[in-house]
């Protein structure tokens, strides 16, 4: 474990693994553990393999199932991902995290926002921990363009802060901002942003090797049309995390650029970073970051393409299928 999350040594934590395996044949955690290995490695045939196995070992441990089912969302597998979704909330059926996931994957699937509505109308009004209920209610209302029902649930919120999918603390005037922005008053959004400014600037000096924090400043920059800064921030994060590092995390700061190059301007660098992205293992997210077709087909983030002729032969065709190994 400790070449795993503490030295992303790979190969020795599997060397490890693989000694723990032997004396532990019953154990489905060491399964697990070599799985969530070989996907980080981007060997995601071999790492479903394993997943398998430890199901087989021990059925019942909500961890593997809901690990194995990231897999399948990973891979853009909608089908197999819904369906270990519900084999995970079968077992913990009042799993928040998991029902507004699950709600996310149909709309991956289908393309509508009614799955996750749904879920989120199924949480009690006072549940909200680190404030994921209030996140997706804010996305999924800015999805459907309604600034009004997004600036209700912030305003309902009574944390400061709130942790998006990516584990990014997020000020609420990160969010209002954006929520100024889908309402068109540009003015008022300028002013969260530069008021949400200090307090990402700081989960950066913090972590400064947290590739997603770099990626997720360079998306504010951004917004605030700031250009230099945010491509040099997005850059860092691809940098800090290449995807032949860290097979997930390096996918998702690579999708945040591809937000930046479109809200910057730098169109020909956004479509051909999104046109690889779809395709690509884990460029996916239940959040604003997230690249499928449907993310591309609904979310305002992506705007400023919607009249360029290579997005919309995008938005026409199928979603391709993700290529792994």
């Amino acid at each position: 474990m400790y070449f795993y999350y503490e030295e992303a040594n790979y190969e020795e934590a599997l060397r490890e693994f693989d000694l723990a395996e032997r004396a532990l044949p019953n154990d489905g955690d060491v399964g697990l553990f070599i799985a969530a290995v070989q996907r980080r490695q981007g060997h995601m045939t071999d790492a479903m393999g394993a997943y398998k196995k430890a199901k087989a070992t021990d059925p019942r441990n909500q961890v593997t199932l809901y690990d194995a089912s990231q897999t399948y969302f990973g891979l853009r597998d909608w089908q197999n991902a819904l369906r270990g979704m519900d084999r995970v909330l079968a077992l913990a059926p009042d799993s928040v995290n998991v029902k507004i996931q699950r709600g996310y994957l149909e709309f991956f699937w289908k393309g509508s926002t009614a799955p996750i509505k749904a879920a989120l109308e199924s949480i009690p009004a006072n549940v909200d921990p680190d404030g994921i209920v209030t996140f997706a209610r804010w996305d999924v209302s800015l999805m459907d363009r309604d600034p009004a029902a997004a600036e209700k649930a912030l305003a309902a919120c009574r944390l400061e802060t709130i942790t998006s999918q990516t584990g990014v603390p997020l000020p609420k005037s990160y969010l209002q901002g954006c929520i100024d922005l889908v309402g068109s008053d540009n003015a008022r959004a300028q002013q969260n942003f530069e008021a949400a400014r200090p307090a990402l600037e700081k989960t950066v000096a913090d972590s400064p090797q947290a590739a997603v924090r770099h990626a997720q400043l360079g998306l504010l920059y951004a917004f605030m049309g700031r250009k230099e800064d945010a491509l040099r921030e997005a850059q860092h994060a691809t940098e800090l995390l290449p995807i032949s590092r860290d097979v997930i995390e390096g996918a998702i700061v690579q999708a945040f650029q591809a937000l930046v190059f479109a809200r910057t301007g730098e169109t020909d660098k956004a479509m051909s970073t999104v046109e690889r992205l779809l395709t690509t293992p884990f460029a996916v997210d239940y959040s604003y970051d997230s690249i499928t077709l449907s993310d591309l087909r609904i979310r305002w983030e992506w705007d400023p393409l919607r009249k360029d002729p290579r997005f919309e032969k995008i938005l026409a065709g199928p979603e391709p299928k993700t290529a792994y190994k």
